[in-house]
């Protein structure tokens, strides 16, 4: 069995490791909290060139439905239907 002082030395050694592994955890949190602030700094600018693109394929759409007429431009609109997909999907993440 161990003596007292071998018990204590145990415990201080443990709590030790817990004190390191605190420290280790905050350090992480702080560049979370870092990285967090980027991402919402990057976002909206995210944003506004998404929008800025649906309107520039919304633009094009509706150029191809008048050059092409609306037959030939159906078959093309499904590819259009994609690409907003694709982008309205974008501004969700």
């Amino acid at each position: 069995m161990a003596t007292p002082e071998e018990q204590f030395g145990h415990i201080l050694s443990l709590l030790d490791e817990n004190s390191k592994g605190i420290t280790e955890l905050k350090h992480s949190m702080e560049e979370m909290k870092l990285a967090k602030t980027d991402f919402e700094a990057w976002k909206p600018e995210v944003n506004h060139r998404v929008a800025d693109l649906e309107h520039a394929v919304n633009y094009l759409g509706e150029r191809m439905c008048n050059t092409l007429g609306v037959k030939h431009a159906f078959s093309l609109g499904i590819a259009w239907a994609q690409a907003l997909l694709i982008i309205h999907e974008h501004e969700h993440l």
